[in-house]
């Protein structure tokens, strides 16, 4: 190593601790930055938490049974029902323990706004009202693939000011998905996944006058239960749900005051 060399690595070196201590300091800014926007937060307005994939995917493929012999489409049909049910269902229930568990783990007064879920009106509708969840998102509030649409601060402000919020949080979901699991290969070699399900939630809380103080885009996967040849893949889809909602207010709650 030449000596040129030696003293870029020296001055490398010397420059590390500095560099560790600007993010320090910038990530404590920010931090201190959400501890005093939301120190001043009383009133939330809380939007119905709705499914943004399209007609909760019509065309996902449908699990075969009996030993592999194909449904019919009436069987298909019967299927897709069925979960377009269960998926309405296990909206009200977010909505629900999002309220309640807002309610007992911050210091806020939850309003909840009474929403039409865009899922539940006539596709053929094209009309969206500023009732609609959707309408608070650009993009017409839906996932592009598997990106999420962003707040529209417009509409933001709006609803707060409609509401007298102080602030607004808006939450968008991904579908639950199921998986097998099975071996599988990648560069390390051969692995094995369980079966499970996910669930994906997006969080946004934005002030009053559409300023987002915190996003948060939370995943949880969680294990499939079998007992004997019955598994019990609804009810797994709703504990993830209440899962991710608890992991979003225990990012939430760092920024609020201690009790």
């Amino acid at each position: 190593m030449n000596r040129y060399s030696r003293k870029n690595l020296l001055m490398i070196l010397c420059g590390l601790p500095f560099l560790s201590l600007t993010q320090n300091l910038f990530a404590q800014s920010a931090s201190d930055k959400k501890k005093t926007a939301l120190a001043g937060v009383k009133r939330v307005l809380l939007t119905l938490p709705y499914f943004a994939t399209p007609e909760f995917l019509d065309n996902a493929p449908v699990k075969v049974v009996n030993g592999g012999r194909k449904l019919t489409d009436e069987e298909i049909k019967k299927v897709r029902e069925e979960n377009r049910l269960f998926l309405s269902k296990l909206e009200s229930q977010t909505q629900e323990t999002l309220q309640k568990r807002l309610t007992v783990r911050t210091p806020f007064t939850v309003s909840p706004l009474k929403l039409t879920l865009p899922a539940s009106r006539d596709p053929k509708e094209k009309k969206q009202d500023k009732e609609d969840s959707a309408f608070a998102f650009k993009g017409e509030g839906r996932l592009k693939g598997t990106k999420f649409p962003l707040p529209n601060p417009v509409i933001v402000r709006q609803l707060a000011t409609e509401n007298n919020a102080d602030a607004v949080l808006l939450t968008i979901m991904d579908e639950p998905r199921r998986d097998d699991g099975g071996y599988f290969f990648d560069a390390s070699g051969i692995g094995y996944r369980s079966p499970h399900v996910s669930a994906k939630i997006a969080f946004y809380f934005l002030l009053a006058d559409g300023t987002e103080i915190l996003h948060e885009y939370v995943e949880v996967l969680h294990p499939i239960s079998k007992i004997g040849n019955r598994d019990y893949t609804q009810v797994d889809m709703t504990e993830t749900h209440e899962m991710v909602i608890e992991n979003f207010l225990d990012e939430l709650t760092r920024y609020l005051p201690k009790p």
